[in-house]
């Protein structure tokens, strides 16, 4: 099981991912210290922890028509270990 400060990482991860328009990727706090979003992403592929739904709706509403097979792969799957592989293939 993901634990609490890794899990809210995540979540403020994917808030930050929300908001990102390309300049420098966005950091935010892992373990009290500074961590870049993709480094937390990469930390909790390791758990297959369900996501919550508040952070399944929001990565959710990044896949557009055009990624149909990502959204398949997300609502088939709705777990952290999926998540940043799934992200990173979003343009």
């Amino acid at each position: 099981m993901i634990p609490p400060g890794r899990a809210a990482a995540f979540r403020d991860a994917v808030r930050h991912y929300s908001d990102w328009r390309g300049e420098a990727e966005p950091e935010v706090s892992l373990d009290l210290k500074p961590a870049l979003i993709s480094t937390v992403c990469e930390v909790v592929l390791s758990f297959s922890d369900p996501l919550p739904e508040d952070v399944f709706e929001k990565l959710f509403s990044h896949l557009h028509a055009e990624h149909t097979a990502l959204r398949a792969e997300l609502d088939r799957d709705p777990d952290l270990c999926h998540c940043w592989p799934l992200l990173s293939q979003i343009d």
